[in-house]
């Protein structure tokens, strides 16, 4: 394969930055997708938690049912803003309380949304997850609690991406695992923006730490249920 002078100084740049973020402590404190996930652009950052004892819990069950959940606050959020769904760019990932519950982090990127403003979307899906939905189980609405809001790049910058890629672990320093879940959307955005952000890279990253560290860390989920 030939490449041009070019393509060789911008592939020398992007090793060299590989090899800073691998000399730092970053993976000590985060997975390897905040290094890809650092370089997409973000519009929305949310947090959802569940009123419903038996979704906060680690089982196939429950997390079978935070899928529905979320699915349907995103497929009511598309349907309101008159968007089509798989078109829109999200990540997300389950995250453990100090408690042991789990709640729900996600990020909308910056591409296939149309006429609609991130305050906007953010105060519509808010409504949604707190006032309007219901879980399919209970007829009571709202599903529980929600901090949606715009990624603000000034405030934010890099700190909310991290924040979403954060390691953690239980009172016996036991890291906790944690599966990211990607929309086509999502896999849209990355080819239109760096096409190579999430297969060698994030392998590599990933083969790097756990060789160092030991760490024995299941694969990701890579894609949502719709």
């Amino acid at each position: 394969m030939n490449f041009s002078l070019n393509q060789c100084e911008v592939l020398d740049e992007e090793n060299k930055e590989l090899t800073r973020f691998l000399e730092s402590d970053h993976l000590e404190k985060h997975h390897p997708e905040s290094y890809a996930l650092q370089k997409l652009p973000w519009l929305i950052t949310g947090t959802l938690t569940w009123s419903d004892s038996g979704r906060r819990f680690k089982s196939d069950r429950a997390k079978q049912f935070r899928n529905y959940d979320f699915n349907l606050l995103l497929l009511k959020t598309a349907d309101r803003i008159k968007n089509r769904l798989k078109h829109v760019a999200i990540v997300s990932a389950d995250e453990h309380h100090v408690s042991g519950e789990l709640h729900r982090h996600f990020l909308i990127g910056n591409y296939g949304l149309k006429n609609v403003e991130a305050g906007t979307l953010a105060t519509i899906m808010t409504n949604l997850w707190q006032r309007e939905l219901h879980p399919f189980d209970c007829s009571l609405a709202g599903m529980g609690t929600a901090q949606i809001e715009p990624y603000n790049y000034k405030d934010f910058w890099l700190a909310g991406v991290n924040y979403f890629c954060k390691r953690q672990y239980d009172l016996d320093r036991r890291e906790y695992e944690k599966n990211f879940q990607y929309s086509k959307g999502f896999w849209t955005m990355v080819k239109l923006n760096d096409p190579t952000l999430f297969n060698q890279t994030i392998a590599d990253l990933k083969r790097n730490f756990n060789s160092v560290s030991g760490s024995g860390e299941s694969e990701d989920e890579m894609s949502l249920a719709f």
